[in-house]
């Protein structure tokens, strides 16, 4: 009788069982990952930041509690891929993952891409990405960085690139001379080298690579239709009535 019950309030919402069966359906979960001051887990072991405040309004409009689990990255998007979880935030939006996932209509927030090198660095970007060819270049495992620089990955421009899990790792070995560059979101970039007390000796070189849009995603089985226009319209009510620019004001973000 209390799983009947739970389906049916779950059907009502709009959410779909998983694919595995009705051992969720208690909870709907959201995956995310550490990127301040977007994402952060506090003292008390709870996901703070602006992309946290906008996803709980959003979900607190359409009258669902979300579960949200903060993991690297990778491990993030490897267990949403497995059906851990019915979305994760803040995604990318690329055609490969359009394939297979469902997004909301309209970014959380747009962020520019950009090359952090050292104050002394002779790096400078103005818009030709083959400055970086034999440049020792720091990513974050698992993220895309827009259609042109994943599309140069792809193609193999550049030999020396190092992925980690964690932002942070890079730019520590940026600060400490131990790689040329790190590619990171504006905002989230300056916020790590703010924590790192690396400010004074990291800078921006050049111009933007990418302005990208940073979205929510879901599994395209544990959602509905009707679920996705009701976040849609939610969210748009949430631009109309400055909900949504205030939260981005409050943490500085776009």
């Amino acid at each position: 009788m209390r799983l009947a019950t739970a389906i049916l309030i779950l059907s009502l919402l709009g959410v779909c069982a998983p694919p595995g069966g009705a051992a969720t359906l208690d909870k709907f979960r959201l995956l995310t990952f550490d990127q301040p001051p977007y994402i952060h887990v506090d003292a008390n072991g709870l996901p703070q930041g602006a992309a946290v405040e906008m996803v709980r309004e959003i979900f607190s409009r359409m009258h669902v509690a979300p579960e949200m689990r903060v993991y690297p990255l990778a491990r993030a998007q490897a267990l949403f891929a497995h059906g851990d979880a019915a979305g994760i935030f803040i995604m990318k939006r690329n055609p490969a993952r359009q394939a297979l996932y469902a997004f909301s209509d309209q970014p959380l927030f747009t962020q520019e891409v950009v090359l952090f090198v050292r104050k002394d660095s002779m790096i400078g970007y103005t818009g030709d990405l083959r400055v970086l060819s034999g440049r020792s270049i720091g990513l974050l495992r698992g993220a895309s960085y827009g259609e042109v620089f994943d599309a140069a990955v792809a193609g193999g421009m550049f030999s020396r690139l190092e992925y980690v899990a964690q932002d942070e790792w890079n730019f520590r070995k940026l600060m400490a001379g131990r790689i040329d560059a790190v590619i990171c979101g504006r905002q989230a970039g300056m916020a790590m080298l703010a924590k790192l007390g690396g400010s004074a000796s990291v800078l921006v070189a050049g111009r933007p690579l990418e302005l990208t849009g940073s979205y929510l995603m879901f599994r395209k089985g544990m959602v509905s239709d009707d679920f996705l226009r009701r976040l849609n319209r939610v969210m748009a009510a949430m631009r109309r009535d400055g909900t949504a620019g205030r939260i981005r004001s409050k943490y500085g973000v776009q």
